[in-house]
């Protein structure tokens, strides 16, 4: 009786394993059948003498995905682009503006279409990499979650300072996330989270090239809500790099 009490309960054990792992299994399953942003199929994409950021965001907006962008040059926010595609996918867009030679690379990171360039740094020399011990906000904008963000960065990477001033956007005040809480992740990680929540956004570096180890007064990034009529940055950001300095942050 005992051998056939422990066979019973072994098979109501493997019995009670399976019925529990198999939804598991099949909601993986279901989550890998999606078809991934790349592969995404586009039926029409135009953009007439749009920079090539205004172009991604439009792309992002339209096909309801959020953004990263770390990478800039004035090329990117200055030079007109005129694109038109039909029965295409997000890669192939993504081919056509970006693919020619000219360093850029793109992968989806978190659910995050990021674009950047073979000349982007790593590491200590790359803020965006810099680790946040804790971040935590209350139900608020993007703007506002960005804004914390970047006091955060600050107070790593200068602890003497004793308070901030300034000046922000808080965004869109209908369109609010959070509440949100991280420990011990990197920059880019959290700007992924706040785009990503409801990708109605996308965030873009505001510093030249090789500056991603400088932060500079206005902020290391923006976050750009997508809005409709599409909004277009490139003029705004070419004048906040370009008419900025890379020093320390004010302190008070």
């Amino acid at each position: 009786m005992r051998l056939n009490f422990r066979a019973s309960y072994v098979w109501v054990l493997v019995a009670l394993v399976f019925a529990t792992g198999l939804p598991q299994s099949l909601g993986r399953a279901q989550t890998t059948q999606s078809p991934p942003v790349l592969s995404q199929s586009v039926p029409s994409f135009k953009v007439e003498r749009l920079s090539l950021v205004d172009a991604l965001l439009q792309l992002g907006q339209q096909e309801g995905f959020p953004l990263g962008i770390e990478y800039v040059d004035r090329e990117a926010l200055q030079k007109p682009i005129s694109v038109k595609m039909d029965e295409t996918t997000v890669g192939e867009i993504l081919e056509e503006l970006l693919g020619q030679n000219r360093g850029y690379s793109w992968h989806v990171r978190e659910g995050v279409l990021t674009v950047s360039h073979a000349s982007v740094a790593s590491g200590r020399e790359n803020l965006l990499e810099r680790v946040v011990p804790q971040f935590s906000v209350p139900r608020c904008s993007v703007g506002d979650a960005s804004h914390l963000l970047l006091m955060d960065l600050k107070q790593e990477l200068y602890p003497e300072i004793q308070g901030f001033a300034g000046e922000y956007s808080p965004g869109d005040l209908e369109n609010l996330i959070g509440p949100l809480k991280l420990r011990n992740v990197p920059v880019w990680r959290v700007l992924n989270r706040l785009v990503s929540v409801n990708k109605k956004a996308a965030w873009i570096v505001q510093v030249p090239p090789g500056h991603l180890d400088k932060l500079p007064s206005c902020g290391l990034w923006t976050i750009v809500e997508y809005e409709t009529p599409p909004r277009r940055c490139g003029a705004a950001l070419r004048h906040t790099i370009w008419g900025s300095n890379l020093n320390p942050p004010d302190r008070e």
